[in-house]
């Protein structure tokens, strides 16, 4: 005689295998471009933390009436550093010369960019981007400048792009 049978239920150990199989196959396909994913994110924040202190220069040298500059700079106070990625300080510059000198506002200071972006510029704007008391980007001679600020994080990589008015956008 049998007592109560209780049927049992669950998946076999080949149907655990095929599901595990399947389900390594699709995240080998969604990995890579989930990586792509989070570069284009990073190479973002980049770009937007270099324009935002590109548009506080021309906001201020606006409401200044005076030169303002957005030079590289790697200790933080003067300008000067092998590139943009270091960091970059704002400064109103009073002699009009793209140098921060004693007595100059230091309006902002941002230090270097993480995640080992490479920052490629322009020879006009190697060094420094200045906008003049009406907001048109100027050299140090108040010629009109204009050119690209290129960020590149991995196999991405964004243009800034500088207009002699000033105009600053991302292409």
């Amino acid at each position: 005689m049998r007592g109560n049978s209780v049927r049992q239920s669950g998946f076999t150990l080949i149907e655990l295998m095929i599901t595990t199989a399947i389900a390594a196959v699709m995240l080998g396909f969604a990995v890579p471009s989930f990586n792509s994913i989070i570069q284009g994110g990073t190479l973002t924040v980049g770009t937007n933390e270099l324009i935002s202190s590109m548009h506080l220069a021309r906001s201020e040298a606006i409401k200044r009436a005076s030169r303002t500059v957005m030079c590289k700079s790697s200790d933080a106070d003067t300008c000067g550093g092998a590139g943009w990625g270091d960091g970059w300080i704002v400064f109103n510059d009073n002699n009009q010369n793209a140098a921060r000198d004693a007595g100059e506002d230091l309006i902002k200071v941002h230090e270097s960019l993480k995640y080992g972006f490479t920052v490629g510029a322009d020879p006009v704007f190697s060094n420094y981007v200045s906008f003049n008391e009406m907001g048109s980007s100027t050299t140090v001679s108040n010629v009109f400048a204009s050119g690209t600020v290129t960020l590149s994080y991995g196999a991405n990589n964004k243009v800034i792009s500088i207009m002699s008015n000033g105009r600053i956008k991302v292409q």
